[in-house]
């Protein structure tokens, strides 16, 4: 079992984050630096975790913001053609894994 602070606890059942989800970003995720000193943010899959590197206790878990809402199609043709490209690419790379 992984250590998780109050706080990270709250946040998965807020989030329907379970167990499994958080320990395959954890094992298997993206490594970056954290905001903080001496923390670490893995992601996979939209998922992100902050853990303290010192510790290795899960500080929080969040998800990214919530995509906008598709627009109109009749709305979309009568946009112009980079702003109109930039939503569909975004509406593309949007699916997440779970």
């Amino acid at each position: 079992m992984l250590p998780l602070t109050a706080h990270a606890a709250s946040r998965m059942e807020e989030r329907g984050v379970t167990v499994p989800m958080l320990a395959a970003v954890v094992f298997s995720g993206k490594v970056e630096q954290g905001l903080e000193p001496g923390t670490v943010c893995l992601s996979l899959c939209g998922l992100r975790v902050v853990a303290s590197r010192d510790t290795h206790t899960v500080i929080t878990v969040l998800y990214p913001r919530p995509p906008k809402a598709r627009l109109n199609p009749k709305r979309r043709a009568r946009m112009p053609g980079q702003m109109r490209r930039r939503i569909e690419r975004e509406e593309r790379h949007a699916g997440r894994c779970w």
